[in-house]
């Protein structure tokens, strides 16, 4: 024990020099009880710490994976996006429509897995486009276009959609 007393005490098990193993037994479940005898540490202590202490370093631990998990899923969906993205060129150079479509679906599909992944999306069909994102989403729509090009009447169903949706969203509807 460090022998301070009042609401300034510090917390033993973080004081210990052996931390990193008491939380390491802790986290795999060893009974509080068998880490205090070990350590020679008050299992009072121990029980504070593990429900204090331990659990916010969990927490951060918890939340670092997952944003490590977000980050690894962000580049498979960039993967699956650019995939598509060559899919869409190529239809459209052998001036394939129905693939051409197929592909942009695939294409605005990746990139809504990628919006909702990095945080871009709110909950329903609204992107808040934020940066880099908001390039993707108008170098998609200049490949559409563009693919569309041999496809008069669906070029200009398709850009008739885009401004309507661009208009929706000024609006709020």
């Amino acid at each position: 024990m460090d022998g301070a007393s009042g609401p300034s005490r510090r917390c033993q098990v973080c004081q210990h020099s052996d931390v990193a193993e008491i939380d390491r037994l802790l986290i795999t479940g060893t009974p509080q009880r068998r880490v205090a005898a070990r350590f020679d540490v008050d299992r009072s202590a121990v029980q504070r710490h593990a429900k204090k202490h331990l659990s916010e370093k969990l927490l951060q631990s918890h939340k670092a994976r997952e944003m490590a998990d977000a980050d690894a899923l962000a580049v498979q969906a960039q993967g699956l996006y650019n995939a598509a993205v060559g899919a869409l060129v190529k239809a459209r150079d052998s001036n394939k429509g129905r693939e051409m479509l197929a592909a942009c679906r695939e294409a605005r599909s990746c990139l809504e897995t990628f919006a909702k992944i990095t945080g871009t999306v709110t909950t329903g069909n609204v992107v808040n486009v934020n940066g880099p994102v908001h390039v993707e989403v108008d170098r998609l729509q200049a490949v559409i276009l563009d693919a569309l090009r041999d496809h008069p009447d669906a070029r200009a169903s398709v850009a008739a959609a885009l401004v309507a949706a661009a208009d929706d969203e000024e609006t709020g509807t």
